[in-house]
C-alpha cells in the first residue's frame, strides 16, 4: 500500500517508526521541507456525558491537485485503487477528474462526514464507493423507507475492560478496502462482517497495534 500525505520534513522518520508497519510505502509522501511542526489532534473525552471533542491543528499546507497528478504519473500502472477523505472538496474533485481522464480503470472511494460541507455531494456522485458518516446515514434513513439489502450487525466484544472509539470509523473503512481490493471471492455481506469485526476489535482496545493478528482467523 502506498500512502500519500503532506508531512513536515523533521517528522517523517518519526512517523515511519511509530505509526506505520513496514509494508506501508511512504516514498511518495509530499514533504514540506520548510515546515517542522506536525499536524496534531487533541481529543477531550467526557465520561459523564459520554462524548468527545476533537480539536485539530494543522499548520501544514494541504496537498494540491498538481502535486497529486505528479505522484500518479510516478506510480503509473501501479495505481489500482485511490481512497480519499473528503476534507477539501474542490481539490479532491480535481483529483477525481484527473484520475477519470488519465486512469479510467482506477477505482475511487471517498469518505464524506459533514453533510453541511459544500461540495461533498459532487465527490459522492463521482466516486465508485462512498463511506458515509452517521450524520449522512441519518438523513438517508429519514428520507427513505428502507435501507440497502446488505446490513451487518456490529461486532460484539465479550469482555471489554478498556478501549477507545477513536479511529473506529477509519478502521472500518480499512477493513472494507481490504475486502474490496484483496478479497474478490468474498460477498459484500462477508466484507461488511469483516470490517465490522475489525472495527469492533479496535473499540475494545487503545490504539491499533495487534489488530492484524486478532483478525488472522478471518483471512
Amino acid at each position: 500500500m502506498t500512502y500519500l500525505l503532506a508531512v513536515g520534513a523533521c517528522y517523517l522518520d518519526t512517523i515511519l517508526e511509530s505509526s506505520f508497519e513496514p509494508s506501508t510505502d511512504l516514498t511518495h509522501c509530499i514533504c514540506r521541507e520548510d515546515v517542522s511542526e506536525p499536524a496534531s489532534s487533541y481529543i477531550v473525552r467526557s465520561r459523564q456525558a459520554d462524548s468527545r471533542t476533537i480539536i485539530n491543528y494543522n499548520g501544514l499546507p494541504e496537498m494540491t491537485a498538481k502535486e497529486f497528478a505528479s505522484v500518479t504519473t510516478k506510480l503509473g500502472e501501479k495505481l489500482g485503487w485511490c481512497h480519499f477523505e473528503g476534507r477539501i472538496p474542490d481539490v479532491t474533485l480535481s483529483c477525481f477528474h484527473h484520475l477519470r481522464q488519465h486512469y479510467p480503470t482506477v477505482k475511487i472511494s471517498v469518505e464524506v462526514e459533514k453533510p453541511g460541507r459544500d461540495g461533498l455531494q459532487y465527490l459522492a456522485a463521482m466516486a465508485d464507493v462512498v463511506f458515509y458518516s452517521k450524520s449522512w446515514a441519518q438523513i438517508a434513513w429519514n428520507e427513505c423507507s428502507r435501507v440497502g439489502p446488505h446490513v451487518s450487525a456490529a461486532h460484539r466484544v465479550d469482555t471489554l475492560t478498556s478501549g477507545s472509539t477513536v479511529g473506529a470509523g477509519d478502521t472500518f473503512i480499512a477493513g472494507m478496502l481490504f475486502g474490496l481490493t484483496c478479497r474478490a471471492d468474498w460477498s459484500l455481506g462477508r466484507k461488511l462482517e469483516f470490517a465490522n469485526e475489525l472495527a469492533g476489535r479496535k473499540v475494545a482496545q487503545e490504539g491499533l497495534r495487534g489488530l492484524a493478528n486478532l483478525m488472522e482467523h478471518a483471512f
